[in-house]
């Protein structure tokens, strides 16, 4: 599973997204955003289930490993962990944008 989601990924043009209202996918179906990230009061399985039959990966957001213990993912294609520090087991790490590094 784990597995899928990474290849999966490589794919995925993400953005951040602040709804969880089925009708907000309307907003991105004629763009190449094919990946939302929700925090996780937004998590809805509705959503994610309408996000899916549209082509559309929902991602949820946590911040800790405490914060991904015990996820009942609602639908959810994965999780993205954001900060610096250590991702949990199963997370993709999405770095801060203060971590980026852009140098060759």
């Amino acid at each position: 599973m784990l597995l899928a989601v990474v290849l999966a990924a490589t794919a995925w043009v993400p953005a951040r997204w602040a709804s969880n209202d089925v009708r907000s996918l309307d907003l991105v179906g004629e763009t190449p955003i094919n990946c939302l990230l929700l925090e996780r009061p937004l998590w809805s399985a509705e959503f994610s289930k309408a996000a899916a039959g549209r082509g559309i990966a929902v991602l949820g957001i946590v911040h800790s490993a405490a914060d991904a213990a015990g996820v009942k993912p609602a639908g959810l294609a994965g999780l993205v962990f954001e900060g610096d520090s250590e991702a949990p087991p199963g997370a993709i790490r999405l770095l801060s944008r203060a971590a980026m590094r852009f140098d060759p």
